[in-house]
């Protein structure tokens, strides 16, 4: 068995630093400016592209429905009054229609309160 001595590391690189230099080498911005007008190493922004409005509305329907179940007591009696308004509707029960939408208005206070 053999034993290397070891080798010798290579010297780190060395970097000239001018006293009070602290901008990289090419750069003309004057001192102080710290806008990043001109600086093509800045992040740019897109434009956002189109979006169909069927994709839009698809987005606006998910985020309702993530704002949580609305299953409440009145949102539930809403629900069905105005199940009832339909059958009424469609069978030409206007003084029946008009009793419901009284019920609906007080439920949908009631909810709020």
């Amino acid at each position: 068995m053999t034993i290397k001595p070891p080798t010798k590391p290579e010297p780190a690189q060395t970097l000239d630093i001018v006293e009070g230099d602290t901008t990289p080498e090419g750069d003309t911005t004057p001192e102080g400016d710290t806008t990043p007008e001109g600086d093509t190493d800045a992040p740019q922004e897109k434009a956002m592209p189109e979006v169909p409005a069927d994709v839009q509305r698809a987005a606006e329907k998910r985020a309702e429905a993530a704002k949580g179940p609305q299953d409440t007591e009145a949102a539930r009696m809403i629900a069905a009054l105005q199940i009832e308004r339909r059958g009424y509707q469609q069978r030409g029960l206007t003084d029946r229609v008009a009793q419901v939408d009284s019920s609906i208005a007080a439920w949908k206070k009631k909810g709020k309160a």
